[in-house]
């Protein structure tokens, strides 16, 4: 079903699918037998245990990003918040918000050092400021 309503309609003719090494996903004929007319899809498969050292944002980033989702949800429990944090609307809205903090400009270092650490970008950094440093610290100014 997956692959009818949606894979069908955001992939033009031709187009590469990465999939992860669970067996379910990697058998090429459960696509093929339902790709759109006039579509062929080439599938590649990730390695089994590479994403943790080969995937950028996993060396660095996402731990970034689930200790500021874990944060606001603390926020909205303990402030007791009228928000359903379990509809699938207040879970878009939550990481539009995650994403749109972590796109500042005083992230783009954090984010270079994850794709340096995978070994895809050459620049190191010795230092940089990351999520607790830039939203998180209570020293006085």
């Amino acid at each position: 079903m997956w692959i009818r309503k949606i894979l069908n309609d955001v992939t033009r003719k031709q187009f590469l699918l990465l999939v992860d090494q669970w067996s379910i996903q990697t058998n090429i004929s459960t696509y093929e037998g339902n790709f759109a007319k006039g579509q062929s899809g080439r599938l590649m498969i990730i390695p089994r245990k590479i994403t943790s050292t080969r995937q950028s944002c996993d060396q660095y980033f996402f731990r970034q990003w689930e200790k500021l989702v874990r944060r606001i949800y603390h926020c909205v429990l303990i402030d007791d918040l009228n928000i359903d944090s379990k509809t699938r609307d207040s879970i878009i809205k939550l990481q539009s918000l995650v994403h749109n903090q972590l796109c500042a400009d005083v992230f783009v270092p954090m984010i270079s050092y994850s794709w340096s650490t995978s070994g895809y970008y050459q620049q190191k950094y010795q230092s940089f400021l990351n999520l607790n440093d830039v939203r998180f610290s209570f020293k006085a100014d």
